[in-house]
């Protein structure tokens, strides 16, 4: 493991497209649909990690009163410290700027986030139950199955105290 460069990521900048490039292939979109709202990654703010020239992952947010939200995390490798390093500059960020809470979705299948979030120190709030099945009216490309086969058809919503 090399050291990491955290770089917020800019309007149109080369980063930036190399991102939604990746989230393209890897997602096959750069969109979430969340909690009844559809955000295009491209609009976000966010941050890039990097190593060298290569992006290993990157996180958008938003920032909406006194709380800040992750919209998406990825990682290209895992248990590299990818996203812990992106997690924690997102709480500088959002307590710089005067967000008390951090709060995010992830889905029921997602069982590798779900220990993340909350190895984080996030808290399980809320299950929104069948969520998913609204949300793919929003977007379509929402697969019926996701992490090791379980269906995706919750939001799980984590919070913590900045």
């Amino acid at each position: 493991m090399g050291v990491y460069r955290l770089t917020q990521l800019q309007a149109n900048g080369k980063i930036r497209i190399q991102i939604n490039e990746q989230l393209a292939k890897i997602w096959g979109d750069v969109t979430v649909a969340v909690h009844g709202e559809r955000f295009d990654l491209r609009d976000c703010e966010g941050f890039a990690c990097q190593e060298g020239g290569n992006v290993l992952g990157a996180l958008h947010y938003r920032l909406s009163g006194d709380e800040c939200e992750v919209l998406s995390l990825y990682a290209l490798r895992e248990h590299g410290s990818v996203g812990q390093a992106l997690m924690r500059r997102v709480v500088r960020e959002a307590s710089k700027r005067g967000a008390t809470r951090l709060v995010l979705v992830t889905t029921n299948d997602n069982v590798r986030a779900i220990r993340f979030y909350q190895q984080f120190g996030m808290e399980l709030e809320a299950i929104d139950r069948y969520a998913v099945q609204r949300a793919r009216e929003l977007k379509p490309s929402i697969p019926t199955t996701g992490c090791d086969g379980i269906p995706i058809l919750h939001e799980l919503r984590f919070g913590m105290k900045l």
